[in-house]
């Protein structure tokens, strides 16, 4: 799809502009590998339309669709990269745009490590599943807060802890809210294992 006309340009986020620009890059430059240029892209258009279109190279550049050429000390080369060639919808392009804004240090330490990289890879199944086996290795046993075990027990019943369970597959939206969730979950568990802890020191 080619970008939009120039009043409607300015009218949209980098966000909502970026899977147009990609799709325009694709068209213009549609091998694999092949360095494009923001200057070539922009070298007619007026500052302000000019500037917008900018604004969503950075970022394409930020999801990781884009990357600067490393075979070229022009810091002006760019290729689209393996992510960028892969999206081939606006959805994955908005994908991978989330996926840049998710914060790895936003979660809890026990997810930053191979459920956060399941995550990034797509295996979104693999990583809610894992997600829900680390939260129930922490919640077992305990019973001094019974409301949280609840929780969690309505949890897993909603999420599925196989893929049996499910009609459908995860998308990336929903396995990030779910991780956000389990996110949740476990420093619940864990606020309530120190206070417990404190209780019983007293």
């Amino acid at each position: 799809m080619p970008l939009p006309d120039l009043s409607t340009i300015q009218q949209l986020s980098p966000e909502e502009l970026a899977p147009q620009l990609l799709a325009t890059l694709k068209e213009k430059w549609p091998r694999p590998g092949e360095r494009i240029s923001l200057g070539y892209i922009v070298s007619n258009l007026d500052r302000a339309v000019a500037r917008c279109v900018a604004e969503a190279w950075g970022a394409l550049e930020t999801g990781g669709l884009i990357a600067m050429d490393p075979e070229d000390n022009n810091v002006y080369w760019y290729f689209i990269t393996r992510r960028g060639e892969a999206a081939n919808t606006d959805a994955e392009v908005n994908v991978a745009l989330a996926m840049a804004s998710t914060r790895r240090d936003a979660w809890h330490p026990a997810l930053r490590t191979t459920v956060y990289t399941k995550y990034v890879r797509g295996d979104y199944d693999g990583a809610v599943l894992e997600a829900l086996a680390l939260l129930e290795v922490d919640v077992k046993g305990m019973t001094a807060q019974q409301a949280l075990v609840d929780l969690f027990a309505g949890a897993v019943s909603s999420s599925g802890k196989s893929s049996s369970v499910r009609l459908v597959p995860y998308d990336a939206d929903t396995c990030r809210e779910v991780l956000g969730f389990a996110s949740f979950l476990l420093r619940l568990v864990e606020a309530n294992k120190t206070h417990g802890a404190l209780d019983s020191g007293k």
